[in-house]
């Protein structure tokens, strides 16, 4: 065949008219190159294109080389070779091809080859012999030294599937791959080139020749991309800039991305941070003017969807030990006293100094000495410069430096933060410069830690990576000692310089799953020693650390730890902190409710300052000293939290009200008002809340608030039991990996209200009993937006919150709105937090009520039914009317219409789709969800007593069926079969689960047994059943259980135990058909393992045989099942109190709420029934559209149709 030639004059038009285009505006010459000039880029672009054959003209060799992955060459056929060759028009240096072929989940081997003139070839690159994948882009060859010429040609001599044809999307020359920026100029002939704006390097810079705008810089990202952030660092921060952000495909269409053109704010040290969604090729900024009317326009990084350094943190107990202390400083001005920049006001008070001669200082006095990680200072004035530097001390007369920013260049909108390490009980800040001296607050950040930074020793250390300095450098997650090998014991001692109460250890040790035992004691002079804990017989893991509590005194604290959980383990300690006795709280006189045994008071923590704590019979059980919590998205998309203790309180109306605000670092002020009452007398109290904002920040996008509880005894996250309904039970132990909860190493464990069956989320103190819950009963969870991805969505459309636990030393239980999910989550399992936010502005706000419970349950099964039951009382969903009659009638005649001989076997088919009802699966299974024999019963039982004998006699021919063919010479019965597989039909499993045989067999024994109450005996029926029944009493485990799979040949294959509940009832059954005691004695033990190791243990497990040993509704109703049939048979109290138990367990599945669930949303639909409509749509620039994706109102129904683009809206 010869040669297809693809060579249409549009493309050589569209290369010319870009050309002048592009020559017009100083982009760039499209003229002939030499071979001793740079390459160019993705030479093959409209160039002519010619191929060994073509499949047909939609898949001509042009598509091959027009820049789109949605279109593609191929060849007629799979016969090889196939080749396809570009005429670049002149000769180029050709340095590298990219080949992206249809598949990349299957080799190509081809050659590449280059020539001059067309006849003559060279080997540009060999892969004829390669048997690697190609990348997700395909394969690249590239070589070291240029290959000169005007044609290029690709064979492909052979596929890793031999039918596979040959089809490539592109083939790019020279094709580009990285980023490349142009300019209207550039200062100094490239030294500060346009390149050097997009390097990553914020020491280099574009800049352009000369002081006139506009001026402009385009970067060319090589292939459309999802542009939706630009980040700008201007050269200087400290003055504004205006400028324009467009996005383009071809150079020519330009959109407008983000327009700053009447700016007047300067861009801080973090620059502009613009947002968007744009789908393009080429991204230009363009300066129209500076707030200096001389400066040259300059940029140091111009960033596209940059990805964001993170936010520096702290350590997890570091707080702002500064506010409320002792401040001086060198003047102050009027009523701007040092200690106003110390009261926990940003935006409102301040301290100022008396003039602005020469520096002026403000300095802390924190008290005593704490461990410092950082500082943070909010100068008056957000868009100014301010120049200093931070010192501390531990006496107020040595000085160490800080942070030293006497040369700083940059404002700071939010604050002006500084990290280092330091224990110091004074710390000062000199402010340097022009500006006028004055500071809303000055926060330090330290830790109440007294081992933090302390001097320490041990009796090893593996290396000085891990040296004993690492355990009190306040970090406890990814640091940490280690001794020199896996003896014991091991100790690690600090001397806290001085002697010190102590009243609180906690320790953090490397394994978060496995147990530490060891002692902790306490000297004054290192060699009398006073215990303070002994845990050396412990057995309890510590996750993520150990808490102890005591009352001691000394210098010095020693850790020694005797033995770990298995033995070859190094001892190895993340953190060591040592605490002192929690200053005195006072409760405002009468601000308190109580609810039973439960009192909530206001705890007054300082002067204007109140939190909350509550108490049972007048011990403190939970406290929350900050319980006004928000979070903050910023423009960087960084999640920022705050925290503040209630400014008032005062009691209305029966009502605790407690009112204050937090201000974020940008200057947002956020209004709290929470109103808590107490209801009923059973420890339940109701928190109102209302949000509203003072003040927005243009620096702030998103923000949700939060309300917390925290327990103040010593137990870890280990020691609660969970209840989310449907979600979490106890500790999860049996879950699928990547659940919610499955995995105690993550910190936070939050869930969507529309993921709970119940809108509440429970923990429970395995040790103390102590029982609390958080829930919003009377919500309405909803969202307007598509919620199918992971990106921070900021959208007041967002009704709904979440519920889960932080895992601090005491896991806090939270509320958070609107909801977060994660760290594990079920939109994308990553193990990230999927963020959504209400949108910041000067009228934003939101409210919403929650339920508090509080309680002491002597074990989990009672603490599950209290709070279902109260819970789903105070939702009150109300019961809807359903006619049993009817349902009962339209079951059955749904077995009718589907039972019927499929390939001669009367049975029902597995399967049938919604709503057409069309059978798309044959299979039949005996129970579980083919429910085949139970099906049958219920038809015979229907039959006998409506007279319906032709219902009856297909379920006859059901049973027998399976009683003449399914039985094994084990006992067991085969339990899948396949009425059309290799012809006649045939038994396809080798193994069966417990499940899907108790159900088949249970029905089998209904059927005979009813079959026998009206007069017909069908012996080989029960022989059927009795020979399963045998079995099962022949191969009971010594422990009552069984296995949850066996071999036909009755092995087992699966050890699991969870099922065990599933044949009791048919025992019990087979008893009553046969009076054999060795049925009821079988099922008596059963149920005594079940009782123990099922209801006891809360262990619903492995109720469907498809999904292995996880928790799930199904093993509840198999329990309840059990249990009932024991009460039956024996009249025993204790199974009526296991069928309770699993009963409760079970309810939780069930959702006691309405989730209300749009239909689809909005559509459009056309102005009646006549064919053909249309809809179209404008993009507005010429975009590349590699996919289209539509949503027909109703996703059941065939539709036809066709999609055609246009470039002008006139051809198609």
């Amino acid at each position: 065949m010869e040669a297809v030639t693809s060579s249409t004059k549009k493309w050589i038009s569209l290369a010319l008219i870009v050309a002048m285009l592009l020559a017009a505006i100083g982009i760039g010459p499209m003229s002939a190159v030499s071979a001793d000039e740079e390459p160019q880029f993705d030479l093959q672009l409209g160039k002519t294109v010619t191929a060994s054959t073509t499949q047909n003209e939609e898949n001509n060799p042009s598509k091959a080389i027009d820049g789109l992955a949605a279109t593609r060459w191929a060849a007629d056929g799979s016969t090889k070779p196939q080749w396809i060759q570009v005429d670049l028009g002149q000769v180029y240096p050709i340095t590298s091809v990219l080949t992206s072929y249809e598949f990349n989940n299957s080799y190509y081997q081809h050659l590449i080859e280059v020539s001059m003139d067309g006849e003559n070839w060279e080997t540009f690159a060999d892969r004829t012999e390669m048997t690697e994948l190609p990348g997700p882009k395909g394969y690249l060859d590239e070589v070291d030294e240029p290959a000169n010429g005007q044609y290029i040609r690709l064979t492909v001599v052979d596929t890793q599937h031999a039918p596979m044809w040959v089809s490539i999307r592109e083939l790019r020359v020279n094709p580009q791959l990285g980023l490349v920026a142009t300019a209207s100029s550039e200062q100094g002939g490239g030294e500060n080139g346009a390149m050097k704006a997009i390097d990553g390097d914020l020491s280099t810079r574009w800049a352009a020749d000369g002081d006139s705008k506009p001026q402009w810089l385009m970067v060319d990202l090589a292939e459309a991309t999802r542009v939706r952030t630009i980040q700008t660092s201007f050269e200087f921060s400290d003055s504004y800039i205006q400028y324009q952000i467009e996005t383009s495909n071809d150079k020519t269409n330009w959109k407008v991305f983000a327009d700053r053109s009447a700016n007047t704010e300067p861009p801080g040290i973090s620059g502009y941070v613009d947002k968007g969604d744009s789908l393009a090729r080429y991204v230009r900024i363009t300066v129209t003017a500076t707030q200096a009317a001389g400066a040259w326009v300059s940029i140091r990084e111009f960033q596209i969807n940059p990805t964001l350094p993170e936010r520096q943190t702290l350590p997890d107990d570091m707080y702002n030990v500064a506010e409320g202390k002792t401040a001086t400083s060198s003047s102050s001005f009027e009523g701007n006293a040092p200690s106003l920049a110390l009261d926990g006001s940003i935006g409102e008070t301040r301290w100022s100094a008396a003039n602005n001669d020469g520096p002026h200082w403000l300095e802390v006095d924190l008290g005593r000495e704490y461990f410092i990680g950082g500082t943070r200072a909010f100068p008056e004035f957000r868009d100014a410069v301010y120049p200093y530097k931070i010192e501390t001390s531990t006496d107020g007369e040595t000085w160490e430096l800080f942070a030293n920013r006497s040369n700083n260049q940059s404002a700071a909108p939010s604050g002006y933060e500084d990290f280092g390490t330091a224990i110091a009980r004074y710390v000062k800040i000199t402010i340097e410069g022009g500006m006028w001296k004055s500071l809303w607050e000055f926060e330090v950040f330290g830790t109440g830690n007294l081992a933090a930074g302390r001097p320490i020793a041990a009796s090893s250390q593996q290396d000085e990576a891990h040296s004993p300095a690492k355990a009190v450098d306040g970090d406890r997650f990814t640091s940490r000692w280690a001794a020199d090998g896996s003896s014991k014991p091991q100790w690690l001692e600090i001397d806290l310089g001085e002697h010190k109460n102590i009243a609180r250890v906690e320790t953090y040790f490397e394994s978060l799953d496995s147990y530490y035992q060891y002692k902790i004691e306490v000297s004054q002079d290192r060699e009398t020693w006073v215990s303070f804990v002994d845990r050396t017989a412990n057995t309890i893991v510590g996750n993520p650390g150990y808490t102890d509590l005591g009352s001691a005194a000394g210098r010095y604290v020693r850790l020694t730890i005797t033995d770990t959980e298995t033995p070859p383990m190094w001892a190895s300690v993340k953190e060591l902190r040592v605490y002192g006795p929690k200053a005195a709280v006072s409760y405002e006189p009468g601000m308190k409710l109580a609810s039973g045994s439960y009192e909530l008071r206001a705890e007054k923590l300082a002067e204007g300052r109140f939190g909350i704590g509550v108490y049972k019979n007048g011990t403190k059980v939970y406290v929350q000293d900050k319980p006004q919590k928000l979070l903050i998205k910023d423009e960087q998309d960084r999640q920022l939290s705050y925290e503040a203790s209630y400014r008032t309180v005062q009691l209305t109306n029966g009502k605790l009200v407690l009112t204050g605000s937090v201000e974020t670092a940008s200057g947002s002020v956020v209004a709290f008002n929470d109103n808590y009452s107490a209801v009923n007398n059973n420890g339940e109290f109701k928190l109102q809340r209302e949000v509203s904002f003072d003040k927005a920040s243009a620096l702030d996008v998103g923000y949700n608030t939060e309300f917390s509880l925290e327990p103040q005894s010593a137990e870890n996250m280990e020691q609660y039991e969970m209840l989310a309904p449907g979600n979490w039970y106890k500790k999860n132990d049996n879950v699928v990996a990547g659940a919610i909860g499955s995995d105690y190493s993550d910190e936070y464990f939050y869930i969507r209200e529309m993921r709970l069956a119940l809108l509440f989320f429970m923990m429970r103190s395995s040790v103390t009993g102590e029982t609390v819950s958080i829930g919003r009963p009377n919500a309405a969870p909803a969202s307007d937006v598509m919620e199918a991805t992971e990106e921070w969505l900021v959208d007041d459309s967002f009704a709904y919150g979440s519920l889960g636990v932080h895992k601090e030393a005491q896991p806090t239980l939270d509320f958070v709105y609107p909801g977060l999910e994660g760290e594990i989550s079920y939109i994308n399992r990553n193990g990230r937090m999927v963020r959504r936010s209400h949108k910041v502005a000067d009228d934003a706000g939101h409210s919403y009520e929650l339920t508090l419970r509080f309680g002491n349950e002597a074990d989990y099964e009672q603490a599950v039914g209290k709070e279902w039951r109260s819970y789903l009382s105070l939702a009150n969903p109300g019961l809807k009317p359903v006619d049993l009659d009817d349902l009962y009638q339209n079951a059955i005649d749904l077995l009718d219409f589907y039972s019927k001989e499929y390939n001669g076997v009367m049975g029902l088919p597995f399967k049938a789709d919604l709503p057409s009802g069309e059978i798309s699966g044959n299979a039949m299974v005996m129970g579980f969800v083919g429910q085949q024999l139970p099906a049958a019963y219920q038809m015979i039982r229907y039959g006998i007593l409506y007279d319906d004998s032709e219902l009856v006699d297909k379920g006859k021919q059901m049973v027998q069926f399976w009683a003449e063919h399914s039985m094994t010479p084990s006992g067991l019965p085969k339990t899948w079969y396949e009425p059309y597989f290799e012809g006649t039909g045939v038994f396809t499993n080798q193994e069966v689960d417990l499940r899907t045989m108790s159900d088949g067999m249970e029905g089998a024994i209904d059927a005979y047994t009813f079959l026998k109450e009206h007069g017909e005996d069908v012996t080989s029926w029960l022989n059927y059943a009795t020979n399963f029944g045998d079995w099962l009493v022949d191969n009971q485990n010594e422990d009552g259980s069984y296995y949850r799979i066996y071999k036909l040949d009755g092995t087992p294959s699966h050890t699991g135990k969870f099922n065990s509940t599933n044949p009791i009832r048919f025992l019990l059954k087979l008893h009553e058909a046969t009076g054999d005691d060795r049925y009821m004695d079988a099922a008596m033990q059963a149920g005594e393992f079940a009782y123990d190791y099922i209801y006891r243990s809360y262990q619903y497990v492995g109720g469907t045989s498809d999904n292995n040993n996880t928790i799930d509704k199904e093993a509840g109703a198999m329990a309840m099942n059990a249990f009932l049939a024991l009460y039956d048979a024996t009249k025993q109290e204790r199974w009526v109190d296991a069928l309770q138990g699993a009963a409760d367990y079970t309810a939780t599945w069930t959702f006691g709420w309405t989730y209300h669930t749009p239909a689809g949303g909005t559509r459009w639909a056309a102005n009646g029934d006549a064919k053909p409509q249309y809809l179209q749509v404008d993009l507005g620039e010429a975009t590349p559209i590699a996919s289209v994706r539509t949503y027909m109102e109703y996703p059941k129904m065939a539709y036809q149709y066709k999609i055609e683009i246009s470039n002008d809206g006139s051809s198609w």
